[in-house]
């Protein structure tokens, strides 16, 4: 027998997690107005409305990973795409 996790029993308890932690985020900002999306944060270059998109994608990714391996996979090609697209210099 092997200590692997039961992905499809374990499936519901990411799926919560991620829209949990979604939830909190989506909370966060909820009463922001344009400055407040605008506001810097400690990361350079990045805004609030930077960082929340940035965690919605992460949350999409990891959905989809714990959800569909195939989807995963095209999402995954197209983001290496688009970064290398990003850093050629043209």
């Amino acid at each position: 027998m092997n200590n692997l996790p039961n992905v499809i029993t374990e499936l519901p308890a990411v799926i919560d997690d991620l829209t949990a932690e979604a939830a909190r985020i989506d909370d966060l900002v909820a009463d922001l107005g344009p400055d407040g999306w605008a506001r810097e944060t400690p990361a350079a270059g990045w805004t609030v409305a930077h960082q929340v998109a940035h965690l919605s994608f992460v949350f999409a990714l990891a959905g989809t990973a714990a959800s569909d391996a195939e989807a995963f996979a095209a999402m995954t090609a197209e983001a290496s795409r688009d970064s290398t697209e990003r850093s050629t210099p043209s």
